[in-house]
């Protein structure tokens, strides 16, 4: 049994900082000079280089879901992912490389140039969201005239689930296939949905994280999460249905989701969404003796709408950023 203590209050939250190091080698523990390692926060991307040693170091970083990862030439990718809740310090190993081969294609087969990869889930054990790699120097792949692409830098003994997406097509999600697969993927038509994000004073919010999302049998199901702008605008690509369309961003509060029938006829515009003032609610857990349970899962939920997450630190305490109004904690012990 476990013991939740909450309390609300408005203002800014601001978690700790922690320092994040590690190595890259081969199989053979032998190290990986010059391997490029990311960092992604919040979608918030930073890139170094291992030296000599294979050693690599990020700080100070926020606490919170990070994810990492590394690649060099001539190896797979590799990387980890989970909550920051203390100094960390990983080992990531770079085994040989495999690839993957898909044909981008419409509904009438035809293929469709210029497909690329949005994000993987190597080995079900790490994400990497390509897109946001790309800007920092980790190598792009768009399907040629033919629609092929090759993702060359899956670990051969391994495989990987991805999501391609078009500027014209809907993102298509692919469960996890082996390294040396060859498979046709169908995309279909998508249409724009516009909208803007924006704070209490109507300015434009940049780097806002928008959620477009349906819930099935209480699950949230998402189907794309662009970036806002330096104006706060942004551009979703879906096919036509009813949507929920959320947004995050790390210094303001979380508004209700709006709710959009994406339609063929007609601009699928959303009125916009503004960002409230960010209240934080702080807490610890603890088990019946009165013990901190570090790394227990705790969400903030309103209407079976997870709003946010995150994990108890190492004495026990958490923190959440979210909008005025009630809700729902839910708390989960760690496995």
């Amino acid at each position: 049994m476990f013991l939740c203590c909450i309390l609300l209050f408005p203002e800014t939250a601001r978690g700790a900082e922690y320092s994040v190091r590690g190595t890259v080698a081969d199989p053979d523990n032998t190290p990986v000079a010059e391997a490029s390692v990311w960092l992604s926060e919040d979608r918030h991307v930073r890139r170094t280089t291992t030296d000599s040693s294979g050693a690599f170091s990020f700080g100070p970083v926020s606490s919170g879901l990070i994810e990492i990862a590394a690649y060099k030439s001539g190896y797979a990718l590799g990387g980890t992912e989970g909550y920051l809740i203390e100094d960390m310090e990983f080992a990531i190993v770079l085994r040989s490389p495999g690839t993957i081969r898909l044909r981008a294609v419409d509904m009438r087969l035809h293929a469709i140039e210029g497909a690329y990869v949005v994000s993987l889930f190597v080995d079900d054990r790490f994400h990497v969201q390509i897109e946001d790699l790309i800007a920092h120097g980790f190598p792009s792949r768009r399907s040629d005239a033919g629609g092929l692409i090759e993702i060359d830098y899956i670990p051969a003994a391994g495989g990987a689930s991805v999501t391609l997406a078009h500027r014209r097509y809907a993102q298509a999600s692919l469960p996890t296939l082996p390294a040396g697969a060859i498979l046709d993927v169908p995309l279909s038509s998508g249409l724009n949905v516009r909208g803007r994000v924006v704070d209490e004073s109507g300015r434009g919010v940049e780097h806002t994280r928008v959620s477009v999302f349906r819930t099935r049998a209480g699950k949230q199901q998402e189907f794309d999460e662009p970036i806002t702008d330096r104006e706060g605008f942004y551009t979703a690509v879906v096919s036509p249905e009813e949507y929920h369309i959320a947004a995050r961003h790390r210094a303001h509060g979380i508004p209700q989701p709006v709710k959009v029938d994406v339609m063929v006829e007609g601009e699928n515009r959303v009125p916009d969404i503004t960002l409230p003032a960010p209240h934080s609610l702080r807490g610890s857990v603890a088990d019946t003796d009165g013990e901190p349970v570090p790394r227990a899962k705790v969400a903030y939920l309103r209407d079976d709408v997870v709003y946010a997450e995150t994990v108890s630190d190492h004495k026990g305490n958490y923190e959440l950023v979210v909008g005025p109004g009630p809700g729902i904690m839910r708390v989960i012990p760690p496995l």
